[in-house]
Order: structure tokens, then C-alpha cells, then sequence
């Protein structure tokens, strides 16, 4: 696990972050959100995506993405940013 990774499962909890990963295709994407669910086990974490307007009609929050732990290149928590090396 990355310090990162580390940071971002351990020490964020329910605060607003902004994360920067990479995505499945490689390209990059910056998401300000909060943590909905830490999933370690399977490497990854559902968030909230706060820039996104949740759609009422379906019933599941249409906000929601997964952040790969191992993916993330950077992470501002707490007025803090930790930038992977």
C-alpha cells in the first residue's frame, strides 16, 4: 500500500477531500467528494462526488464513483496536500 493509499484509507474519514487518480483508461480525473464506503480489501473506496447533481429518480445516488487506492496521485485533506512520489 502506497502512503497515499494509506493516508486516504486511514486518516480522511468523513471529511471533503479533493483527489487526483488515474482512471481504468489512463486518463487523469480530479473528484472532491467525501468517502461513502472503504472497501481495503478490495482496494478501493466508493465516494460522493460533489460536483455532480444526484438524479431523484433513480434510487441509488448517481453521484457515486470508486477511487483505487493504488491509482491516486494526489490528495488535499485537511488544507494538506500529499502528492505521490
Amino acid at each position: 500500500m502506497t502512503e497515499l493509499a494509506r493516508i486516504f484509507s486511514e486518516d480522511v474519514g468523513a471529511s471533503v477531500f479533493t483527489v487526483e487518480f488515474e482512471k481504468k483508461d489512463g486518463s487523469t480525473r480530479t473528484l472532491i467528494g467525501y468517502r461513502k464506503a472503504l472497501r481495503p480489501y478490495l482496494g478501493y473506496s466508493a465516494v460522493i462526488d460533489l460536483e455532480q447533481t444526484r438524479d431523484e429518480s433513480k434510487e441509488y445516488d448517481t453521484r457515486e464513483r470508486k477511487v483505487y487506492h493504488e491509482r491516486i496521485q494526489s490528495l488535499i485533506v485537511n488544507n494538506v496536500k500529499y502528492i505521490r512520489k
